[in-house]
């Protein structure tokens, strides 16, 4: 009701605004509720940087991307999408601490550590994969996946060729 007004103050006060006042007739389209895929414009960036950063080999539909508001808000809705309370998914460990709060609190999934051992770099195996996965499955549990974080967090560590 009063983006006139709004539109007239950062005419007036362009340091103080993020918008300019050349941009300032495209405020309402950022301040109003937005598609919650994310704007159509930030898409279409987003999928030709994306098709940029693989050499033009690859081309992303912008209508397939689906922004978040952050790591934790995609993790947490990807568990949302992909498993039921209960499930199970692999993650190699040490991982990122929050992944206890982002990806089990609301959705009820549950974390199988895949144990990766400094002797090695914590370089995530094939038998590491498999034994959690027969730990999970001795236990009833339903694996819906493997989650990889490349480059590791914490450790920094990068996923080579032959692993991936």
């Amino acid at each position: 009701l009063c983006l006139d007004l709004i539109k007239d103050w950062i005419k007036e006060n362009p340091k103080a605004s993020v918008c300019t006042p050349e941009g300032v007739h495209q405020f309402s389209d950022i301040a109003i509720f937005q598609d919650y895929h994310g704007l159509k414009e930030f898409r279409q960036a987003i999928a030709h940087f994306m098709g940029k950063a693989r050499g033009g080999r690859v081309t992303f539909d912008p209508e397939r991307i689906v922004m978040s508001g952050g790591a934790t808000g995609a993790n947490e809705t990807i568990m949302f999408c992909l498993a039921d309370p209960g499930d199970v998914f692999l993650v190699p460990s040490p991982y990122y601490a929050a992944f206890d709060r982002d990806l089990r609190w609301r959705t009820g999934v549950e974390i199988v550590p895949v144990h990766c051992s400094s002797s090695n770099n914590f370089k995530l195996t094939v038998e590491a994969v498999e034994w959690a996965y027969k730990k999970a499955q001795e236990s009833n549990k339903n694996v819906k996946g493997l989650i990889l974080i490349n480059p590791s967090n914490p450790l920094g560590t990068i996923l080579d060729k032959e692993t991936l």
